[in-house]
């Protein structure tokens, strides 16, 4: 029952999650979509890419045999010239109906489960829970820049 309802409050913690980023970045034009605040930080371009890809490597064929969770974490913090803000959301969105789909389909029993993260081994539950903390960091971030630019 309580690793149900862990599944159901993950799931509504997601949305709002996904709820704050979008309405965030509802506020940003494109030319500052792809800016920085300085010349240290990250665009929302960058930290919306970065987002995208750890969840689809991370949520994608989650618990079969060709799920690994071995990322570079430094080219998800990178942009291609090609890269535009439709296509960035585009991603974005796939990503999220991932991990949506994959948090979704566990079952109870699947949250202590073993999974090898750089040939360490973690619980999906230490899993979720990682990532939830990592997630709402990122967003935040992204909460913070698009007011900044937005001058609210």
């Amino acid at each position: 029952m309580i690793r149900k309802q862990f599944i159901d409050d993950i799931l509504r913690q997601l949305k709002r999650y996904r709820d704050i980023a979008e309405n965030s970045l509802a506020l940003v034009p494109d030319e500052k979509f792809f800016g920085k605040s300085d010349n240290i930080s990250n665009s929302i371009a960058i930290l919306i890419k970065h987002l995208s890809e750890n969840m689809r490597s991370g949520f994608s064929n989650f618990l079969t045999p060709e799920w690994q969770s071995y990322r570079d974490g430094e080219l998800g913090f990178q942009l291609s010239e090609t890269g535009t803000r439709d296509s960035i959301m585009q991603n974005w969105e796939e990503s999220w109906e991932i991990l949506l789909k994959t948090i979704s389909s566990l079952a109870p029993d699947d949250l202590e489960k073993t999974v090898y993260i750089r040939q360490e081994t973690h619980t999906v539950f230490d899993v979720i829970n990682s990532q939830m903390a990592y997630y709402a960091f990122h967003i935040g971030q992204i909460a913070l820049l698009a007011k900044h630019f937005a001058g609210n």
